[in-house]
């Protein structure tokens, strides 16, 4: 998945996003130090003038690989959004889910994440009786 990731920015760079998901970012992983190389080969076969507007400016970041993240935000596959979508909404009993995976309005997206875990709080205190007289 690539997107142009300078919409609405101030200043004249543009910056150019790419995801690469399943066995195919495995091997992204795998490029090491011609990763950059690797990557400009690919996208400049959907994107013709690429490489001319390339400013040796890359920055490659292995999300499953940083000590903080082990991971990246959600891509679900057809049908899964409105199958498991009602369960990560209302949660389970006391399991309640919370992150960017659980909005609809906002999936994929910080805004998600904060999204769902003010929802779930505030279910969480009105069930509780924190907040009185609110409905969840």
């Amino acid at each position: 998945m690539t997107w142009h990731g300078t919409e609405n920015q101030r200043g004249a760079g543009e910056a150019l996003v790419a995801f690469s998901g399943g066995p195919s970012a495995e091997q992204c992983r795998d490029w090491g130090a011609r990763r950059t190389e690797m990557y400009l080969t690919e996208l400049a076969k959907v994107y013709p003038g690429l490489r001319k507007a390339y400013t040796g400016k890359a920055r490659f970041m292995d999300w499953p690989g940083d000590a903080w993240t082990k991971g990246s935000y959600s891509f679900p596959s057809p049908g899964q959004v409105t199958a498991q979508g009602p369960t990560l909404h209302q949660g389970i009993g006391r399991l309640h889910f919370a992150g960017e995976y659980a909005s609809y309005a906002f999936m994929g997206f910080m805004e998600g994440a904060l999204h769902s875990g003010a929802a779930v709080a505030r279910r969480i205190a009105v069930k509780d009786g924190v907040l009185k007289g609110a409905a969840a």
